[in-house]
């Protein structure tokens, strides 16, 4: 649209030292020339939307597209870029955009113990088990395969950051992901973390044998069964 038919874009300059008032959307929502009937409520769409990129300290927030339905409108689609540098206050959204940058499939969910695991599906399975023990899952976060020893200690960092996780619980059954990789980053953030959080490790497959060394040598503990990891989680999470 900008190089096609740039005459239809309006742009509108906001003093960031002064507020952005209800009335100044409405005015943008008429230079867009949408029809009277809709000038106030994509005005509220337009005030809402800026009021979230100021409260969250964002660098971009947008709706696109934005839907006229027969039930009404509807925001199809939203994109939120929180500054960087701003994190330090935003720590609520600050789980996602570290997330994003790890290249992690992350979901946080309402439960107690933080799920961990290589692969989609074996995340999903350690989910189940915890399910199927009496547990609740506090998030799906899904590593991928060959998953460093960096991004080992940064997903395990991400879930302790959220104040409603009680227990980790890590699923790897190795194949492209090393367990000594794996263990390396456990024995990481077991060091720096400055949040102390339970962490039960199901560890197994490719240098299982060298994994499960560098736990022992670090006096931590491990399972080689998903089952018996689950079931631990779940007891640790209702004693803390």
């Amino acid at each position: 649209m900008a190089r096609k038919t740039p005459e239809k874009l309006v742009k509108y300059h906001v003093n960031p030292q002064e507020e952005f008032l209800p009335y100044q959307a409405r005015d943008i929502a008429i230079d867009m020339g949408v029809p009277n009937s809709l000038i106030s409520k994509i005005g509220s769409f337009i005030w809402k939307l800026y009021t979230v990129f100021r409260k969250y300290d964002a660098t971009i927030a947008e709706i696109n597209p934005l839907v006229l339905t027969p039930e009404g409108l509807i925001a199809a689609d939203a994109k939120l870029e929180i500054d960087d540098d701003a994190l330090y206050r935003q720590k609520e959204l600050a789980e996602f955009q570290l997330a994003k940058k790890g290249e992690f499939a992350y979901v946080k969910l309402d439960g107690d113990i933080a799920v961990i695991g290589n692969g989609a599906g074996l995340t999903l399975s350690g989910m189940d088990m915890l399910k199927l023990y009496g547990g609740e899952p506090a998030t799906f976060l899904d590593i991928g395969g060959g998953a460093s020893q960096d991004n080992i200690a940064r997903a395990i960092n991400l879930v302790i950051t959220n104040p409603q996780v009680k227990v980790v619980f890590l699923n790897v059954l190795g194949g492209i992901t090393r367990a000594d990789d794996v263990a390396n980053g456990v024995i990481d953030v077991l060091k720096k973390a400055e949040r102390k959080v339970p962490l039960v490790i199901r560890l197994t497959g490719t240098n299982e044998e060298e994994g499960q060394r560098i736990l022992n040598e670090a006096g931590v503990s491990f399972e080689t069964s998903m089952e018996a990891a689950a079931r631990k989680a779940v007891e640790l999470s209702i004693g803390v």
